[in-house]
Formats: C-alpha cells, structure tokens, sequence
C-alpha cells in the first residue's frame, strides 16, 4: 500500500497511490484514518493551513515553506512504514516537447508536486 504527495491548492497534498490504499483512506487521502501521531496530524493542520493560504494570497512571492514539506514528509515515511504503508517518490512532470505532446495527446497538470 503506497500514498503520495501531491500538491493541490485546495489544500490537500497526500493521495492514494494504489486502489489499496484509496479504499483504506479515500481520495483524497483521509489523514484522520492514517496510523500517526498528534506531532504529525498537527503538522499537516500547519501545512494545510499554508497551502489554502498560499492559494488565496494570490501573491506570486507567497510559497509554501519547504522545510516544513520535508520535514512532514519524513515523519510520515518513518511512521507510516511501522505500519506497512510506504510513499512513493515524488511526483515529477516529464519535460515533453510539441512533438512529444503530439504523440501523447496530453498536456502536463497545473498542480504542483512535492
């Protein structure tokens, strides 16, 4: 069973990454239901918390702190791989030309990866 992080600007950022875990937590994921601690449930309040506020700024010089990002990611793949449950790497846009987009008949997501 794997999630992954993934950036919405509505605030969520942790998504099922396989059916397992999408009917154990939801989509998105349903960060009551993970095996976690409070120190890490708050944590991902606090990010939440950035994300919508980032989001509503509409300020180009408004981001969300990296640090916290890597921090939180961190405790959750200590804790949640006591639990049998892992993250998968991140989320990377391919670097397509026309030609290639052409081909695939698809054009990248706006959302941002983390």
């Amino acid at each position: 069973m794997k999630l992954q992080f993934f950036l919405d600007w509505g605030g969520d950022f942790l998504w099922p990454f396989d059916d397992e875990a999408e009917r154990a937590f939801g989509c998105p994921t349903d960060v009551s239901l993970l095996p976690i601690s409070s120190r890490t449930l708050g944590l991902i309040s606090k990010l939440t918390k950035r994300i919508v506020a980032v989001a509503e700024s509409h300020d180009i010089d408004d981001e969300v702190p990296q640090a916290l990002v890597s921090d939180l990611r961190a405790l959750l793949q200590t804790e949640l791989c006591n639990a049998g449950i892992s993250i998968a790497p991140p989320f990377e846009f391919a670097d397509l030309d026309a030609e290639q987009f052409k081909e695939h008949e698809t054009a990248p997501s706006s959302h941002l990866a983390i």
